[in-house]
C-alpha cells in the first residue's frame, strides 16, 4: 500500500493500487475539494467554503490543521459534523487554525450536533484567538435544544462581536 500525507487535514490515508474502495475514493475526493478550497482562499477575500463537503467518512472525521491568518469566514454548512467533529474543530482552533481574524463561522444543517455539539462549540470558541472578532455564528438546523441554547446564552458575554 502507498501512503500519502494530506497537509490540509494532517491525516495519513492508505491508497491501495488500483484506486481503492468506494469509501477511500470518496475520502480522496473530499480531500481534493478541501485542497482546492484552501488554494482559492485568497481569491475569495478570506472565505473558506467547505459547505456540503462530507467531512465525515465511516466514522473518521477530518481534522484541519495549520494557521490561516487571513481567514475571515469558515463555512461548514451540511458537512455531517457531530459532537466529535466539533471537538476536532475546536482542537484545530486551539492549535491556531482559523487564526485571529475569523469573523464568521457557519455550521448550519449539521443535524448531528445537537445540544452536546453546540455546548462543546461554545465552550471552545470562547477560548479561541478569534473570539473577540467573531461577529457571525450560524447554527440553524443543528438540532439544538434548551441545553444548547443555555450554552449559547452563557457564552455571549464572552463573545462581544456576537452581542452587537
Amino acid at each position: 500500500m502507498a501512503y500519502t500525507r494530506n497537509h490540509a487535514y494532517g491525516a495519513v490515508d492508505e491508497v491501495p493500487p488500483g484506486g481503492g474502495s468506494a469509501a477511500q475514493r470518496e475520502r480522496a475526493r473530499t480531500q481534493d475539494v478541501v485542497r482546492k478550497a484552501l488554494g482559492r482562499l485568497n481569491e475569495r477575500d478570506g472565505v473558506l467554503d467547505l459547505s456540503y463537503t462530507a467531512l465525515v467518512h465511516q466514522g473518521k472525521e477530518f481534522a484541519l490543521s495549520g494557521t490561516i491568518f487571513h481567514l475571515k469566514k469558515l463555512d461548514l454548512t451540511s458537512c455531517g459534523l457531530g459532537p466529535q467533529g466539533i471537538g476536532a474543530l475546536i482542537g484545530a482552533f486551539g492549535r491556531g487554525f482559523g487564526g485571529p481574524n475569523l469573523q464568521a463561522l457557519v455550521l448550519a444543517h449539521n443535524y448531528r450536533l445537537g445540544d452536546e455539539g453546540v455546548a462543546t462549540l461554545m465552550q471552545g470558541v470562547v477560548g479561541c484567538a478569534f473570539a473577540s472578532q467573531l461577529e457571525e455564528l450560524g447554527l440553524g438546523n443543528t438540532s439544538c435544544g434548551d441545553t444548547g441554547m443555555e450554552a449559547i446564552a452563557k457564552s455571549l458575554c464572552l463573545l462581544p462581536g456576537l452581542s452587537r
